[in-house]
């Protein structure tokens, strides 16, 4: 395909013909005869060379329409009227309604219509679409449809679908899925159709569908109920052709039972989804005589493609619809079908006792799980559901966990339908989904990270597979600041757009401005911050934008300040901007040698942070002229610079600074020193090392920069946190490219196993078994407790010998830096608040005259605070405690300059903080009005909520419990809202009000808020209704979130949690054996202890961990 067929018979070059070949193509791709101009298989859009980045979309997977051509008609008759509105419905720039619900009774034709557009939908129209198979129930139907539409959006996308498994997630992931298909098809002139059959039918409503669509979005829904708005509504008038269907249907399923009772009985008990050589394996007939008795009931019942198609997938047969295998049911007396259903637990036996081989049915992985629910209840499907084999098979037949994730959780849901739910049953089943997800959980810098290595493909796929909106969003900014960092400034401009909500997108667009003006393009970043539609956000991002252009060019940096509408952020970004131009001057002088004059513009420099990287720059330089007593002095000033830099990123970033400084000036001892006591946290002290080594190779001297690196190395290995442990590990990798060290660099990628050590099981599995044993201990389990504590503390010990395990080892331990002693002595902010806080205590006690004196001295220290925001902070804190000592006057009067000094912090969110913590504190000492009054007026909208959450609580805890939950569902932010709400549900609960409590919850649309209000209420609610909701908190949030609460009602349960987290991580019903990830020589060290008689890692044994 590289050319065309030339006059003379040869193969002329093509110059300027490019032939592609996009998205899956099933067989082979040929190109015959001569074609003048482009050829592109499997893709709508234009070519890679014009279209938009990232913006060629595959169409959506072949097996959805499958499903919707079984279904369709071989020619649709008598509906051209129908398919006209539709079609006009579908491509209307401004329908009525976004929603068209087509309502008929059984056998009305809904689906042929709907089926029929489907696969011949009009020019310019894109549909994904959902047939639910007539054999789904309302328990997985719901998910069904999240699945299948998520898959097809996500091909329409060009992603993968892939990564996420916990429900909730999914479903939560619907919406933006769908709000993003819909703007990709605006944006190549196409309207994007959602098409649903049968969702009007109560038990198979999927709950996801959106309530108010994208405005490029059109829903089409059919069902036998109204849909919910009248003005949506459209009948579907009677059709002959579907009055014929009906009756030749039921001949052919009365034909079919005369000549193979056995087929209809075992398709009417299983539901359908029985494929040829099931349904002769189970009735001991020939698979040729079966298939030519199912192809004579083509009226009756529907052959499709299986859920999963493979190479050895055959097709599988169901009845043609519900009221058909309903009315087969009729034709059996109750004792057959249980015959039938004996025979089909039978069938589904022998393939459990050989351990579900390959040759297992698909019915039996999928279809089975529901009969055994339906007929069995959620404690026989519980074993079916924690099986490792069966989840096995489930993973190599569908390509990832959701389908087991899907049955745990329809397990669950069946055993919380009881009168009396089983708890440990329960809890089982939410350890193994909660390990399923978690194999899959991507830390929120991880996606940067791997950005940062090059592989932007991967990050990108990573961010949007996060679950959690929130993370998600943190995900893809983190992302886009990284991409901007690195140069692909259009990529991260696309990310940031991408981002759903205003607030979250405007604060986005304001990190990309911020890098791109770092990065040397002031204009551009300029343009990004101008278009920000958040106004708070665009000033704010101009500030930065200014000051990030200050250093290479300063005129420019200026302008972009005047452009900022608040008067407080200009001038602050103007005496940063200034500061930054002195610094750069001050770097400027000492390149060019004037060392004299460099050190004498050093005062002007007043921000403490670049006065000492200022001093680093003059250090550097004078070393590397030999002058090493001027180098000695700045470097020892620089010291002093340090110690005043107050934020704890900058003063990391300043040690860092001058560790390089020190080791450009030959004193490497004391430049490691620096970096090993003076850098706080390991993330950090990774980077500083790594930056260390770095300019130690720019010195020649590269076996001490390897020592460093493999110094950083072990480090970066050693942090806890996934998150932290990537970035770590990112900055090991970056810097050893740049000592040359490659080898270095691609075995710390291969020996991360998971993405950059994301995940680590003993660290995993030693995260879980400490919180079941300070559950076990909270509940008086003594025992348990010290031998799981002690089994943590082996099992950690030998990882620690393993750095790729990502154990969490405790940090060495330090003495507290006498520096912050000094500051806590010296700083007045720090000595306000401290004797305001022994004025309270004594006030507490009764000692008066004690707190008279204590509040007047903290007052007094007060009035020496300069900087605004820290003495707004201190104030808001020296009234609280006069509020709590009945001080009214006095509190009044220091809420009164709280929020004078806030209201002059110059930085827009220190601003908004400081407002804030003034609101917090005019709510704690009982001023609600004045705190709501405050709280509204802060400009940004997460610090804003944060104020009226904790307003809420307050005047939860005062009593006033209906105000509070007004005013918490008052914030318009989803998630903030849900967090407030639930502060408001545990204070009434303390009130002594339980049920209002649960009542109050139900307003909780966010899992993680909800199950942490429910887990507060249950030890005051009545022991008959605890079982209930703690089994809903198992069910909506991580299985250990209510261990507490759990363990009290079922003192039993923990040898079988802990039996439980050993088969989900070890594979094993004990604790005895390495998990898996340890290293062979781990392992080997364990079984030569154990073979010496050590206990090792079998303190827990076989009996102690027995169900």
């Amino acid at each position: 395909m590289a050319g065309s067929a030339s006059p003379g018979g040869g193969i002329a070059p093509a110059r300027h013909v490019v032939n592609t070949v996009a998205g899956v193509v099933h067989g082979t791709v040929a190109q015959i005869g001569v074609v003048h101009g482009n050829v592109y298989v499997g893709t709508r859009h234009a070519p890679p060379s014009t279209a938009a980045p990232g913006r060629v979309a595959p169409p959506p997977r072949t097996g959805h329409l499958d499903r919707a051509r079984a279904v369709a008609p071989r020619e649709l008759l008598g509906r051209e009227a129908e398919l006209a509105e539709l079609e006009d419905f579908c491509t209307s720039p401004r329908p009525a309604a976004p929603y068209q619900w087509w309502t008929a009774p059984a056998w009305g034709g809904k689906s042929a219509l709907t089926a029929w557009f489907a696969t011949h939908p009009p020019a310019g129209v894109r549909v994904v679409s959902f047939f639910g198979a007539p054999e789904s129930t309302g328990r997985n139907a719901r998910m069904a449809f999240v699945d299948e539409v998520t898959d097809q959006l996500a091909a329409l996308l060009g992603r993968s679908a892939s990564g996420v498994t916990s429900r909730s997630a999914r479903e939560a992931r619907l919406p933006d899925l769908l709000a993003e298909a819909a703007d990709e098809c605006a944006e190549h002139g196409e309207h994007l159709v959602l098409v649903v059959d049968g969702a009007a039918d109560p038990d198979r409503v999927p709950s996801s569908l959106p309530a108010r669509p994208p405005g490029n979005l059109r829903v089409v829904v059919t069902g036998r109920a109204p849909g919910p708005a009248p003005r949506c509504a459209r009948v579907l008038p009677p059709s002959g052709v579907a009055r014929e269907a009906r009756a030749g249907a039921e001949d052919d399923l009365a034909t079919l039972v005369d000549g193979a009772g056995d087929l209809v009985g075992l398709l009417a008990v299983c539901r359908g989804g029985l494929a040829v050589d099931d349904l002769a394996e189970l009735c001991g007939t020939p698979s040729r005589e079966v298939a030519g008795l199912l192809g004579a009931a083509d009226r009756c019942l529907v052959r499709r493609a299986p859920l999963h198609p493979g190479a050895a997938a055959a097709d599988v047969y169901s009845f043609r619809h519900r009221d058909l295998r309903e009315a087969a049911c009729g034709l059996f007396a109750p004792s057959e079908l249980d015959r039938y259903r004996r025979r089909v637990h039978a069938w589904a036996r022998r393939y459990r006792a050989r351990g579900w081989p390959p040759d297992t049915p698909e019915y039996l992985l999928r279809g089975y799980f529901e009969l055994v629910l339906e007929e069995r209840g959620g404690r026989r499907a519980v074993e079916l559901a924690t099986s490792a084999e069966r989840r096995a098979r489930l993973l190599a037949l569908t390509g990832d966990d959701r389908a087991a994730v899907d049955d745990l959780c329809c397990a669950m849901s069946r055993l919380r339908e009881e009168d009396s739910p089983d708890l440990v049953a329960l809890v089982r089943l939410a350890v193994h989904r909660d390990r399923l997800a978690a194999v899959r959980d991507v830390p929120v810098p991880l996606p940067a990270a791997w950005a940062r290595l090059g592989d932007v493909g991967r990050a990108e796929q990573l961010a949007r597979s996060i679950p959690d909106a929130d993370d998600r969003t943190r995900a893809l900014t983190a992302l886009a600041r990284t991409l901007a960092e690195v140069g692909d400034t259009g990529r991260a401009e696309e990310v940031a757009r991408s981002i759903p909500g205003l607030d979250d997108r405007s604060a986005a667009l304001a990190v990309v401005a911020e890098a791109v003006a770092a990065a040397g393009d002031p204009a551009w970043a300029e343009t990004l911050a101008g278009s920000i539609p958040d106004p708070h956000r665009r000033t704010r991002a101009l500030a930065l934008v200014a000051v990030a252009a200050a250093a290479d060019d300063p005129a420019r940096a200026e302008s972009i300040a005047r452009r900022v509408d608040d008067e407080q952020a200009r001038s602050g970004a103007v005496e940063l901007i200034g500061q930054a131009v002195l610094e750069r001057h001050v770097g400027a002088l000492a390149e060019a040698g004037d060392f004299d004059l460099a050190t004498a513009v050093l005062p002007t420099v007043t921000n403490p942070y670049r006065r000492s990287r200022a001093a680093c720059a003059i250090a550097r330089h004078a070393a590397l002229a030999g002058e090493a007593e001027l180098a000695a002095a700045l470097l020892a000033r620089a010291g002093e610079e340090v110690v005043q830099v107050r934020n704890a990123d900058e003063r990391a970033l300043a040690v860092q600074d001058l560790a390089c400084a020190a080791a450009a000036a030959e004193r490497p001892s004391w430049a490691r020193s620096l970096v090993e006591h003076g850098v706080p946290g390991r993330a950090h002290r990774v980077r500083a090392l790594t930056a260390l080594a770095r300019a130690v190779a720019g010195g020649g001297r590269t076996g001490e920069a390897a020592a460093l690196l493999d110094q950083a190395e072990e480090l970066a290995w050693s942090i806890p946190d996934p998150g932290d442990r990537a970035w770590a590990l990112v900055s090991v990798v970056e810097q050893a490219r740049h000592c040359g060290d490659r080898t270095r660099a691609g075995g710390v990628i291969r020996r991360s196993g998971t993405p950059l050590g994301v995940t680590g099981t003993a660290g995993e599995l030693a995260r879980a078994l400490t919180a079941v044993a300070a559950a076990a201990a909270a509940n008086g389990h003594e025992d348990w407790a010290h031998r799981l504590r002690d089994h943590v503390r082996r099992r950690l010990a030998d990882a620690a010998d393993d750095p790729g395990t990502g154990a969490a080892g405790p940090a060495p331990a330090r003495s507290r830096d006498l520096r912050d002693l000094h500051e806590s002595a010296t700083d007045p902010a720090r000595r306000a608040v401290a004797w305001a806080r022994l004025a309270g205590a004594a006030a507490r006690t009764g000692h008066r005259d004690l707190y008279a004196a204590g509040i007047e001295h903290a007052v007094d220290l007060s009035c020496s605070i300069e900087d605004p925001y820290r003495e707004a902070l201190a104030l808001a804190d020296l009234a609280r405690v006069a509020g709590a000592a009945a001080d009214d006057e006095r509190a009044d009067g220091l809420l009164d300059r709280a929020e004078a000094a806030a209201s002059a912090v110059p930085h827009l969110d220190q601003r908004s903080d400081a407002i804030a913590t003034t609101a917090q504190a005019a709510a704690d000492t009982g001023r609600f009005d004045r705190s709501e009054v405050l709280a509204r007026s802060v400009t940004d909208s997460r610090t804003r909520a944060r104020a009226l959450t904790h307003l809420a609580r307050c005047a939860t805890e005062r009593g006033d419990v209906g105000w509070a939950s007004s005013l918490a569902g008052s914030i318009p932010e989803a998630g903030h809202r849900a967090w407030a709400l639930s502060a408001v549900a545990e204070a009434t609960a303390r009130l002594g009000e339980p049920e209002w409590a649960v009542e109050l919850t139900g307003a909780v649309d966010h899992p993680a808020a909800r199950s942490a209000a429910l887990t507060a209420i249950v030890p005051a609610l009545p022991r008959h209704r605890r079982a209930h909701v703690i089994g809903e908190v198992l069910e909506i949030d991580e299985w250990h979130r209510p261990l507490g609460p759990l363990f009290a009602a079922r003192p039993d349960a923990t040898p079988v949690v802990v039996r439980e987290l050993a088969l989900a991580y070890c594979g094993r019903p004990t604790l005895g054996a390495p998990v898996d990830g340890d290293r062979p020589g781990v392992r080997a060290r364990s079984a030569a202890g154990r073979r010496g008689g050590s206990s090792g890692h079998a303190a827990l044994t076989r009996s102690d961990a027995r169900a």
